[in-house]
């Protein structure tokens, strides 16, 4: 008969040492519901306790190896076949230590140093004659004999345990004897019968087998309990990717393929056939486009305000016209508002420098009115990165200065300007004690500048106000630096006289908190401005300047949040690439509409690091450990420029421009929130590095403030895309 593969195990109890054998088809559960067949194979398992046995037969073939199980009534237990490759040994070497303390093999197994258990080096038995003959060379005997011995051991009561072999010790009595090998013998029928496999019907050791039944039964169990909570965590994996990263990505996924060609990028050929057919190209297809391949730097100028927002796709030459003349319509309105608004403002502040100075030369102290007004200010600093280079320390007047110089015309402006920069120092001083990214909005604080009453010797009356507006200073007075006369252009002085008009007019319409926050957001446009990308080619002085009104342009018609320093980060490149004031203003009008639940007055930055934590949980959870062990940096706090500022002062202005329209396009074609995954993804770019280095949050704020503008920008874009399709298929969990 062929032999049945089955499952053999060792069980040891306080009070004997079993062997159990069950077929493989019991174990794995492959018979179905069928109880006859189901019934055959348990009449095939084993339960044998070694209380019955007293010798083991080994014989070893090419093949493998059997065992032969003798009891003490002399009959053999069906033989139990092992595949070639130790596994006999094995078998052996755990029923030795399972036999300990009571019982042992003899003779017992050598141990052999380097290799374990080995058999032993015994006489083998001569076919040819009875006598035994020593083994010559190096051959072993392949066949053994090993009994199973209980020395020293004399349990009144469990016989198996006093039973040796004849001419080894007394025999025992026969009416000790009798119940143990009656249960032996009747169990030992079911393999001497007509068939070794068959049980009779009236056999004992049916009983016996019902805890080997239970048993496979629990391990069963056990299996299918484990597959079950496996598929129960990975079911709760994906829904916590369904919860918490569902948001974050398109589930509709665009392929790069379908079409061919993305990977190359919007071209100038192709764009050239969208404005000649603008009705039948797809919109989508130009922005999978730009996803995959970025635009052409030639076509950038053109693209870009329709990435932005500033035109849609689809529109007409004449509609495109019209948007424009609408937006340059507004764009003049709102320079003029607020350059009459500068005027009044700088007058204000000429009027309150000489008095400043004449308590400082009086020797008083400064009145309540200017603390309160420089507590405020100090409290509610909005620069999120304050360089401590681009400050200077105060200097007051000193005593040989006992009164201010008469004002006399354009000197006045230089030297209330002065003024306004002595006081940013004071309000941006590390001494204050607050971090640099306070998250307050310049608008925070006005309301206390009313209920205080007026700072620094501003006039309440409105005959002052009048007073001033009788001879405005021109603009280009006021600056910190004279003005080149060959920058200054009809249009602007045009603006500037019109300015001054309704200045004159709407002075006294101006309140004091309107005033008082005008003033200090032109403060720090006019510190940003002055250091925004100072070593790049295109801000020259001019552009610097046309830089400025587009920025206070913005900051009119968006007071309540007032500026924010890293905003001129943020128009630098469109600038750069439009290089069109009216168009510039438009399209960062339309960035700000996302970017501005970045800054302190929104919420959108505890949002990011939330979904990062998320993001790098699920798909990189042995990085995600490596951050929580070492300093528990997890918060990914070491993100907060990049999200601010979209990798602006990460990367080179070329891949700048890159990565900044892939983030425009993947609005419409992969997720909102793109961002995300490019900053995961120049955490993967580096993950070697960090784990290797084990850095701490201190040692990764350091590595990237290092790795700026050295990334590869193209490859970390890569990696951000692949991170999205990861997503995106674990979501569809395919």
């Amino acid at each position: 008969m062929e032999a049945v593969p089955g499952y053999l195990s060792l069980h040891q109890s306080a009070e004997s040492l079993t062997l159990k054998w069950t077929p493989n088809q019991l174990m794995n559960g492959t018979l179905g519901d069928s109880e006859l067949e189901k019934s055959v194979y348990w009449d095939y398992a084993l339960v044998v306790p070694f209380s019955q046995i007293v010798c083991i037969h080994c014989h070893q073939q090419k093949s493998g190896g059997t065992l032969v199980l003798v009891s003490q009534d002399g009959i053999q237990r069906p033989p139990l076949h092992f595949p070639q490759g130790g596994h006999l040994l094995s078998f052996l070497s755990c029923l030795e230590n399972g036999l300990l303390p009571r019982g042992q093999l003899e003779p017992p197994l050598w141990t052999q140093q380097g290799k374990g258990k080995v058999f032993p080096k015994l006489r083998k038995r001569s076919s040819m004659r009875s006598m035994d003959v020593e083994e010559m060379g190096t051959g072993r005997a392949t066949d053994y004999v090993f009994r199973i011995i209980y020395p020293g051991h004399r349990h009144e009561h469990n016989a198996g345990d006093m039973i040796e072999m004849q001419g080894f010790g007394p025999s025992l009595p026969a009416w000790h004897l009798e119940p143990l090998c009656n249960q032996g013998s009747s169990c030992l029928s079911c393999s001497t019968s007509s068939s070794p496999y068959a049980t009779p019907s009236h056999c004992s050791c049916v009983p016996d087998r019902l805890p080997l039944r239970l048993l496979c039964e629990s391990m069963k169990r056990q299996i299918v309990s484990r597959a079950f909570y496996g598929w129960l965590a990975y079911c709760r994996h994906l829904s916590t990717v369904r919860t918490h990263l569902s948001a974050l990505v398109h589930h509709n996924i665009i392929p790069p393929a379908r079409p061919p060609g993305a990977s190359g990028g919007l071209t100038k050929d192709v764009w050239s056939k969208y404005q000649k057919d603008e009705k039948n190209y797809k919109e989508l297809e130009l922005l999978r486009q730009v996803y995959y391949g970025g635009v052409e730097h030639e076509i950038r100028k053109d693209v870009w305000p329709f990435l932005l927002g500033h035109y849609k796709f689809g529109m007409s030459k004449k509609e495109m016209e019209q948007v424009d003349t609408v937006v340059a319509a507004r764009y003049q309105q709102v320079l003029a508002e607020w350059k009459a608004c500068e005027v009044v403002v700088r007058q204000r502040e000429r009027e309150a420098h000489p008095a400043t100075l004449t308590k400082f030369s009086s020797g008083s102290s400064i009145d309540s009115h200017v603390q309160r007004l420089v507590h405020r200010d100090s409290t509610i600093s909005n620069d999120v990165f304050v360089s401590v280079d681009d400050l200077e320390p105060p200097r007051p007047p000193g005593p040989e200065d006992p009164r201010p110089e008469p004002e006399q015309g354009a000197g006045a402006g230089p030297t209330g300007t002065a003024m306004v920069e002595q006081q940013s120092v004071e309000f941006d001083s590390p001494d204050s004690g607050l971090p640099s990214s306070r998250n307050y909005s310049v608008a925070s604080g006005i309301q206390s500048s009313i209920d205080e009453g007026q700072g620094l010797g501003f006039e309440e009356e409105d005959g002052s106000l009048e007073e001033g507006s009788d001879g405005p200073v021109p603009a280009a007075q006021v600056f910190s630096e004279p003005q080149d006369p060959s920058r200054e252009k009809a249009s602007r002085a045009g603006e500037l006289e019109a300015g001054e008009e309704l200045a004159a007019v709407c002075a006294a319409a101006y309140t004091i908190e309107l005033l008082d926050t005008v003033a200090l957001n032109l403060h720090r446009i006019d510190k940003d401005v002055q250091r925004c990308d100072r070593n790049y080619w295109y801000f020259t002085p001019p552009n610097l300047e046309r830089l400025r009104d587009i920025m206070c342009s913005y900051v009119w018609e968006h007071l309540d949040v007032g500026y924010v320093q890293g905003m001129c980060d943020l128009l630098a490149p469109l600038l750069v690439i439009l290089d069109n004031d009216q168009l510039a203003y438009s399209c960062f009008s339309h960035l700000m509409k996302r970017m501005s639940q970045n800054f302190p007055n929104g919420g959108a930055m505890d949002a990011h690091f939330a979904n990062m934590r998320s993001l790098i949980q699920i798909l990189d959870s042995e990085l995600f450990e490596l951050m929580h062990q070492n300093g528990d940096y997890t918060h990914f706090y070491f993100c907060y420029r990049w999200f601010l500022l979209d990798f602006k002062r990460e990367l080179p202005y070329e891949d700048v421009f890159a990565v900044w329209e892939v983030i425009w396009a993947a609005r419409h074609i992969s997720s909102e929130h793109f961002v995300l995954f490019i900053a995961l993804a120049l955490v993967e770019a580096y993950r070697e590095i960090i784990r290797d280095n084990n850095m701490d949050f201190t040692d990764i704020i350091k590595f990237f403030n290092e790795r700026a503008e050295h990334h590869d920008a193209q490859e970390i874009l890569r990696i951000a895309r692949d991170l999205v399709h990861k997503v995106q298929m674990l979501i569809e969990n395919k």
